[in-house]
């Protein structure tokens, strides 16, 4: 019941974020990609998700990425409510740790739950 609350609240206000970007003109396109909608946009990090809703950057979107993106959506639906703080919150972490150049890239890739993100995107490729 709970997981069934988070996830009706995560998809209304990712889309109401996705419609105020579409409105502003920060989307360039939307598809889907196995049952998401991905959002290739100009704002944010390379890429995040947010409930079932994945958001790239158009400067990094990539078939990669995007598979990768869908891994954290997979880990969301896998933990329920539990994906927030083992799985998006260190997710968070490591891309500012990224962004701050404390890391690589390639790390931050390596690292957990990254890592199971490209492992779970990448197995339904």
């Amino acid at each position: 019941m709970i997981n069934s609350v988070i996830r009706l609240a995560q998809g209304a206000l990712s889309l109401i974020f996705f419609a105020i970007l579409g409105v502003t003109g920060h989307v360039d396109t939307v598809t889907t990609y196995r049952d998401s909608l991905v959002f290739v946009t100009d704002i944010g990090a390379a890429g995040f998700t947010t409930g079932e809703f994945i958001n790239v950057h158009r400067v990094y979107a990539s078939p990669q990425l995007i598979a990768h993106e869908y891994g954290h959506v997979l880990q969301s639906r896998k933990l329920g409510w539990l994906a927030l703080p083992l799985t998006a919150i260190p997710s968070m972490a490591i891309a500012a740790m990224t962004t701050m150049e404390l890391i690589t890239f390639d790390q931050g890739r390596a690292m957990w739950p990254e890592s199971w993100a490209t492992e779970l995107g990448d197995d339904i490729r």
